[in-house]
């Protein structure tokens, strides 16, 4: 069966979190659909427009999907930890609003580093990066990878340390914070540089779309400024994973 991606809103991902977190359900990838949220808004801020995220789904999710007019809660929560394709290169994808020929479509292998006993220093980093023509054939699309925090990684150095001819994706990209700046950013090493900046109470501002009291997400205020504790806080309420 031919590979077609669905693609869901922000507040459908929102909600679905909400929903297992209001159930006390462990057993899902949360950091993977943060990750892909954090990335989403950022991409939102670079076009100027909404978009939204899709994924692969199995051959049985997908013909359950098609054939619902009007999917439930307990479909989509089902989809989201049980029917997405887990044996594809590419982990997720962000479409812009508008573009119904998918020529902007995004595609991303998402990893993490720094988040629990890696070597966590650019050395290390390049180590990591220069074992994956290992594991993944060449993809046109993006390696994402969420790190713990800039200020332990030179970037400049890095892109001089990973052998870009082996490297099995076509595009190599980082999302993080700098908890010195309290700024997100996302650095692109190649095929062309890039280094983006953002407001970070806009990029990870996870208010509860059900309840106010939920642990899951961090609603920032105007007084807000600690960009460190509220990363903190939301990284560890996810647990995040090692992907």
């Amino acid at each position: 069966m031919k590979k077609i991606a669905h693609f869901f809103s922000e507040d459908t991902i929102l909600t679905y979190l909400d929903v297992i977190d209001t159930a006390g359900i462990t057993n899902s990838d949360r950091s993977e659909f943060v990750f892909a949220l954090i990335t989403l808004r950022m991409l939102q801020k670079d076009w100027g427009s909404k978009a939204s995220i899709g994924f692969y789904l199995t051959q049985k999710y997908q013909v359950l999907l098609e054939e619902k007019k009007d999917p439930s809660w307990e479909l989509y929560s089902d989809i989201f930890m049980n029917g997405l394709e887990k044996y594809d290169p590419i982990d997720f994808m962000i479409l812009e609003e508008g573009d119904s020929e998918n020529k902007g479509c995004q595609f991303f292998q998402l990893k993490t580093y720094g988040f629990h006993e890696e070597k966590n220093d650019t050395d290390g980093l390049a180590t990591y990066l220069n074992s994956m023509y290992k594991k993944y054939a060449f993809e046109e699309s993006t390696f994402l990878v969420a790190l713990n925090d800039a200020e332990s990684y030179d970037f400049l150095d890095l892109k001089q340390k990973v052998n870009q001819e082996k490297f099995p994706f076509k595009e190599l990209a980082f999302i993080t914070c700098s908890k010195n700046t309290g700024e997100m950013l996302k650095v692109v090493l190649f095929p062309n540089e890039g280094f983006d900046v953002y407001d970070y109470k806009e990029i990870l501002n996870f208010k509860s779309q059900l309840s106010d009291k939920n642990t899951l997400y961090i609603h920032f205020s105007d007084d807000t400024k600690d960009i460190g504790e509220a990363l903190d806080n939301l990284l560890n309420s996810i647990k995040v994973k090692n992907l």
